[in-house]
């Protein structure tokens, strides 16, 4: 595949059922608490995800296409100018409850708790990439991530752009290396090392000025 097959656009609701089927592939074979979730599950968790974030004005969200099958996708994240920009979170929720079961729910719950992060006022932060398996080594991450760096670069606010990275995942720091990024703060934690089987996360930082 050449990388000219490939398009990137904006994340629309017509989008939608093609980013879930995506996200579902690619979190269910990273993130062992989603490994007993069902499809009908974990659709209606992405769905609610993406509902809540297509409210926030401090987030962008972009795919990449193969004609219409979507194959990638980036998300971007930043502190909001005000709270009222902030969108209401309809992931946890008496119904969400009723979906996952209290057990599972309480597992999402700490889970999501663990990988949040607030960016500062400077920080254009990857909330999260993913390119489906079929389409690894084909081009599209480093597409992702050039528009990601435009993107940050393009507005005076930002001062750096950022990511969390697993400290297993020792291929894709070095991917992100080749782009100029560096590890500059290490969280260690016991509950990560149990929810998402790696003791250790790695801040990376990409300096914008």
């Amino acid at each position: 595949m050449s990388e000219t097959t490939i398009r990137l656009e904006s994340m629309h609701s017509k989008h939608s059922q093609s980013l879930i089927e995506l996200l579902i592939y690619t979190f269910r074979n990273h993130f062992k608490q989603c490994q007993n979730l069902s499809d009908e599950q974990l659709t209606h968790l992405f769905e609610k995800r993406l509902e809540s974030s297509s409210n926030e004005a401090s987030t962008h969200r972009i795919v990449a296409l193969e004609g219409d099958k979507i194959v990638g996708t980036l998300c971007l994240k930043w502190k909001p100018e005000s709270n009222q920009d902030k969108a209401k979170n309809t992931l946890f929720s008496k119904e969400m409850v009723q979906v996952l079961g209290k057990w599972d729910f309480f597992k999402l719950a700490l889970s999501s708790h663990l990988l949040k992060h607030d960016p500062a006022l400077y920080e254009c932060y990857i909330a999260d990439i993913a390119v489906h398996p079929d389409h690894q080594a084909q081009g599209i991450e480093p597409l992702l991530i050039k528009w990601a760096c435009d993107f940050a670069k393009k507005d005076s606010k930002f001062d750096l752009i950022t990511l969390h990275l697993m400290d297993k995942n020792r291929d894709t720091t070095r991917f992100f290396e080749k782009f100029f990024f560096r590890t500059c703060l290490q969280k260690k934690s016991f509950a990560r090392s149990v929810l998402f089987d790696d003791y250790q996360w790695n801040y990376m930082t990409l300096p914008l000025k």
